[in-house]
């Protein structure tokens, strides 16, 4: 590849410019986004204020309603203690009556003898004995002032309410004297719909959870609770918001919110039902000002990208060509693949760099060549070491599963190589090992691939022709050993070996088998005395002999 410099542009240098002017321009959008985002912040923290307004604001409502719905019941209870005569359970239901419609918001109102029995309520005197003793609002009232319960489930509609309760005054006219209550009972929809007449338009939403964390103002709570009571009237809302109220704490905050929205959020106990409140604004529609900057500076960005890229344009083909070229060839040089040396002029330092590239990469080859060589053979026998003749023997297989044709692979083993280490020392053992490495590659021809598989151990893949030059060959070897004798400080050695070897089709074998197989004549050979030679053929494992398989063997 050739790379023809242009008129306008000039070296490293000026490409540099053209890199750092847009390297400018990210850090330039980089902090206009950053700007973007302070000002999202700010916009973030002003809906909490907000959302903390409209709390208390709420829970302000709700407080006042409860106080007056309580002022309410109290004014009741003074009605009846201050009526003329005695006041029987006939003309206290009719009171009850009477004040439950004039303050229609009440659904029930009771008046409590002192042991807790229910006296009468609107709907008449009391006809069967039903005590509230052991109810909160029973006995705060009982003690002398007013209370206003949480939500509790009415006995005879089984809805949500909130009971009011206040003590008559002392007297001494029947039901009017001291210990006598009125209760008066709140649906929860009341309280619900004082929260959900806040206007928070299309902002966001309030609403109540009890202590379970379930939201208590839904009206499909209020139905499910009639229906199945309070353990079953509705599932429970694990947000930031719920768990800081079972925690007994008010705050704000940003999190996913009741919908499964991320909101901006603030929550409070309202005392004394005990509910929580939590009130939610819309974090996305808050952010919506940030969010039309964006999509508006989107516009600007897609255009500076297109004057970008027109610029890359033009660096790719002055500066990142080169290099990529520089990358591609040093890939090919890690990947052993074939490469033309790079041959183009930039009329920059590059040229250089591109020439002292091709001198590092052809002196790399040679190296490697040399290095693979060496880590291919065994150190003191320069033969070919475990792992590549096993390299080699799977080459084989495969091309003889092409080809055609059968593999034959031999072993050779020293005769008791451990009394030569033993009597002669380890430096005698050496030099067997390298006189029977040159007995070896004496004998091999072309075809041949001889390696020391291991210890003792020798291997060859033999390119023979038949069964006869197999075992001629193997039996040479065996013969030229025993005849010879290797010399080691001033002492003379002579050993034996015995040889196996297999011959087979390749089909449907690997390495390993013919292995396995020229193992199995060796150890034949050992078997039958060493100084032998025993041949192992076809897929059953028939030993030869005699110039044919034997089947018997």
């Amino acid at each position: 590849m050739r790379v023809k410099p242009r008129l306008y542009s000039g070296g490293i240098f000026r490409r540099q410019f053209f890199a750092l002017f847009g390297t400018t321009i990210f850090f330039f959008g980089a902090t206009c986004l950053a700007l973007l985002q302070g000002t999202g912040k700010a916009i973030i923290d002003r809906q909490v204020e907000v959302s903390t307004a409209y709390r208390d604001e709420v829970r302000s409502r709700v407080v006042d309603w409860l106080s007056e719905r309580s002022s309410d019941v109290q004014y009741f209870a003074r009605s009846l203690d201050a009526e003329e005569g005695s006041l029987s359970p006939a003309r206290a239901a009719s009171s009850l009556s009477l004040f439950v419609g004039v303050e229609s918001i009440f659904r029930e109102a009771i008046l409590v003898a002192p042991d807790g029995m229910v006296v009468a309520s609107k709907s008449g005197p009391a006809k069967a004995l039903t005590s509230v003793a052991d109810r909160d609002y029973f006995k705060a009232a009982l003690a002398g002032g007013s209370f206003v319960s949480g939500v509790i489930r009415g006995r005879r509609t089984g809805s949500a309410e909130i009971a009011v309760s206040s003590s008559l005054r002392p007297g001494s006219r029947g039901p009017g004297s001291p210990g006598y209550v009125v209760v008066g009972f709140l649906p929860l929809e009341a309280v619900s719909a004082i929260v959900e007449d806040v206007s928070l338009r299309d902002m966001g939403l309030a609403y109540l959870v009890d202590d379970e964390g379930r939201v208590v103002s839904s009206p499909a709570y209020i139905k499910a609770y009639k229906e199945l009571g309070s353990e079953a009237a509705g599932a429970s809302v694990d947000n930031l918001a719920a768990r800081e109220l079972r925690a007994g704490r008010q705050g704000s905050g940003t999190y996913v919110g009741y919908e499964g929205t991320s909101v901006v959020g603030a929550y409070t106990k309202i005392q004394p039902i005990g509910l929580g409140l939590v009130v939610e604004l819309s974090r996305d529609r808050a952010l919506r000002p940030v969010t039309t900057v964006l999509e508006s500076g989107l516009i600007f960005l897609i255009i500076a990208l297109a004057l970008l890229a027109l610029v890359s344009v033009f660096l790719s083909g002055r500066l990142v060509a080169p290099i990529r070229a520089l990358a591609d060839a040093a890939d090919a040089v890690i990947r052993e693949k074939d490469y033309e040396p790079l041959d183009f002029r930039t009329g920059t330092e590059l040229d250089q760099l591109v020439e002292l590239f091709n001198r590092m990469s052809a002196v790399i080859r040679e190296r490697e060549e040399s290095l693979k060589d060496s880590a291919a053979r065994d150190s003191l026998t320069g033969l070919y070491n475990h792992a590549r003749i096993e390299e080699f023997l799977d080459l084989e297989i495969r091309r003889k599963r092409r080809a055609g044709g059968e593999v034959t692979f031999v072993m050779l083993d020293i005769d008791f190589f451990k009394r030569v280490n033993d009597d002669f020392g380890h430096l005698a053992g050496d030099e067997v090992l390298r006189g029977i490495a040159t007995i070896l590659e004496d004998s091999v021809r072309g075809g041949d691939i001889a390696g020391r598989y291991g210890g003792e151990e020798f291997s060859v893949i033999l390119d023979a022709r038949s069964y006869e030059e197999v075992a001629v060959f193997c039996e040479r070897i065996r013969k030229r050993v025993a005849e010879s004798s290797f010399a080691s400080e001033g002492s003379h050695v002579r050993v034996t070996v015995s040889l196996g070897w297999t011959r087979q089709s390749a089909e449907g074998l690997g390495p390993y088998d013919f292995v396995r197989s020229a193992d199995r004549a060796l150890y034949s050979a050992k078997e039958a005395g060493r100084d032998k030679v025993v041949g192992l053929v076809g897929r059953e494992g028939s030993a030869y002999s005699d110039g044919r398989p034997d089947a018997a063997g």
